[in-house]
């Protein structure tokens, strides 16, 4: 799902406004134009199942830790991006995203 919201919206009430129609399966969220500070607040507020965010022009995997539920976020450097994309994105079952990222 790519999402772009107007400058000058809040983006907490923006995501609580699109929290119920989100898909359950959803594993990929790409975002443009989102003045975001922590990227983990964003799969906190709504997006429970994304395993790959993209925001602008960075990438982060979001790593789930079983032991205590916690979230950690992985930032892709830029070459991950441009050379290893496909293969990251199969290993985390967002294949579908390939285009997003290109």
């Amino acid at each position: 799902m790519d999402i772009m919201v107007p400058p000058a919206e809040d983006l907490l009430l923006f995501i609580n406004q699109l929290r119920p129609g989100v898909p359950p399966l959803l594993t990929f969220i790409g975002m443009t134009n989102f003045p975001i500070r922590s990227v983990i607040n964003v799969i906190d507020q709504g997006f429970s199942n994304v395993r790959l965010v993209r925001i602008d022009d960075n990438v982060w995997s979001v790593i789930r830790l079983d032991s205590d539920g916690s979230i950690e976020m992985e930032q892709w450097p830029y070459r991950r991006i441009k050379y290893h994309s496909a293969v990251w994105l199969e290993f985390l079952g967002c294949e579908d995203a390939i285009w997003h990222l290109v």
